[in-house]
């Protein structure tokens, strides 16, 4: 065997300077590797900055931010109209001398009301409480709610009065009230008002007028 061809041929394998430039090659592929990891890193952590600022920004937006829109009640209408228009039909209806009781509940299904009878009060949908308070608000002391108010069985008694179905269309309303201002005394009819200076007004009434 020719051992001086061999040792022509791998010596630059054996050759210290030339492991030292392998082993700067391999520095440098390593250095560059991390510099790539690192900015790879950095590109991450700001778009996940960045997501995490935008959903921040969103959730201080709806508890800073106040809601424009209107409150509304379960049906889609604005609780300062449904207010109005109850406070006109029982300003309409109110003596000055004498409170009034209202249920807290309207009477707005047939099945409720057929259930009910003309005598009896019934409930099946809860008045939202900005709305009541906003109608105690414009009539004073001379409405109180209650879930269960007290039967008049005296004359003087404050009548109870049951709130019935409210359609509103544009400008008009229809609203179903029942007065019960006594034992034996009991009456309604479906109320027909009208947005007028920016004010509701009861106009009339529409349908059978019931009194027992």
């Amino acid at each position: 065997m020719d051992w001086e061809r061999l040792e022509a041929e791998f010596a630059d394998v054996a050759d210290p300077a030339a492991r030292e430039v392998d082993g700067r090659l391999v520095d440098r592929i390593v250095a560059t590797a991390r510099r790539r990891h690192v900015r790879r890193a950095g590109l991450i952590g700001g778009v996940a900055a960045l997501l995490v600022a935008v959903v921040v920004g969103v959730a201080l937006t709806a508890v800073l931010v106040p809601d424009r829109r209107p409150a509304m009640d379960a049906v889609g209408r604005d609780f300062a109209t449904q207010a109005q228009i109850y406070a006109a039909a029982l300003r309409a209806g109110l003596h000055s001398s004498q409170p009034v009781w209202v249920h807290s509940s309207a009477c707005v299904s047939r099945a409720s009301r057929l259930a009910a009878g003309p005598s009896r009060p019934c409930a099946d949908r809860l008045i939202p409480a900005p709305v009541r308070a906003q109608v105690r608000a414009a009539l004073g002391g001379d409405v109180r709610f209650a879930a269960h108010p007290p039967v008049p069985n005296r004359v003087g008694d404050p009548p109870v009065v049951q709130l019935g179905p409210l359609v509103l269309t544009g400008a008009q309303a229809r609203l179903g009230i029942a007065m019960r201002c006594g034992l034996r005394c009991t009456e309604g009819e479906t109320l027909v008002l009208r947005r007028q200076d920016g004010r509701w007004h009861v106009t009339g009434s529409v349908g059978p007028r019931w009194v027992s």
